[in-house]
């Protein structure tokens, strides 16, 4: 929405990764809200990989068609045979991604405005940062998830979890790991 067209996947800022097993509606939904907050980055391109569904995802595939024939948006869709899982549908959309960053997210997560253009300036001013992941937001507006600590005898734990969102919570900060669930990453940082 709003960013250039397609050129053949040249100059694509941010990649996003969507892999999917028989849960065509949801990611067909997860599709369109990413798209409504995608002119956020300067290009995009949508790579979608159905990880052996038992049926063609339809509703995903006419959901990005769409988006090409009516916005002029970039569209990979990769189907495999069989299941190989969330890292092997990860790691084939990643290889036949172009951007310049990817995001990972699951077809089960809902993004607010605002929320990539923040991931992609916390790249841009901590250089050194290896991914940037959001604020998670469950059901009864708690946080469930604001980056996780490992602690010294391997246990972990998620920042502020179960806590109502407040200023105290909402500012970036230095994590030992971010859910994949929905991250922010240069494709440089994955080869």
């Amino acid at each position: 929405g709003g960013q250039r067209a397609c050129r053949g996947g040249k100059g694509v800022e941010v990649s996003f990764i969507l892999t999917l097993h028989d849960n065509d509606a949801l990611a067909a939904k997860s599709l369109l809200e990413l798209f409504r907050t995608a002119q956020e980055a300067a290009s995009v391109e949508f790579v979608v990989f159905d990880d052996g569904s038992a049926e063609p995802p339809a509703l995903t595939l006419a959901t990005l068609l769409r988006l090409r024939s009516l916005f002029g948006a970039c569209v990979v869709f990769m189907r495999g045979d069989e299941a190989v899982g969330f890292g092997g549908a990860n790691d084939a959309a990643i290889k036949a991604a172009h951007g310049m960053h990817v995001v990972l997210i699951n077809t089960d997560m809902f993004v607010t405005p605002g929320w990539l253009a923040a991931l992609l300036h916390t790249l841009a001013v901590v250089p050194h940062a290896a991914m940037a992941g959001p604020l998670y937001i469950g059901k009864g507006n708690v946080i469930t998830e604001a980056g996780g600590i490992v602690f010294s005898d391997g246990n972990a734990a998620n920042y502020a979890r179960y806590a109502a969102p407040s200023h105290a919570n909402l500012y970036a900060r230095r994590v030992d790991y971010i859910s994949a669930a929905c991250l922010l990453m240069r494709r440089g940082t994955y080869f």
